[in-house]
């Protein structure tokens, strides 16, 4: 919404770089949190993904898989 303000007068300029800063306290709320999943995720990650039959993968492959998501969950952020 911010960017859609076109600074014309004080008022204006005043509501963008309040909306601005009020964005990038919600994406820092927002990585803080993810950070915080991710170190939770990485604690034991065999439990993260389970196959069809019930069964965990293996560390090495869950962690593998964990990684593969969480890049793509980097490059969507």
């Amino acid at each position: 919404m911010g960017n859609g303000i076109n600074p014309t007068n004080i008022e204006d300029f005043i509501t963008r770089r309040w909306l601005l800063m009020m964005s990038r306290a919600s994406l820092l709320a927002l990585e803080k949190r993810v950070m915080d999943m991710i170190r939770i995720l990485y604690m034991n990650p065999s439990k993260c993904f389970s196959r069809k039959n019930e069964k965990n993968n293996c560390r090495g492959e869950a962690t593998t898989m964990l990684d593969h998501r969480l890049e793509e969950l980097g490059v969507n952020y």
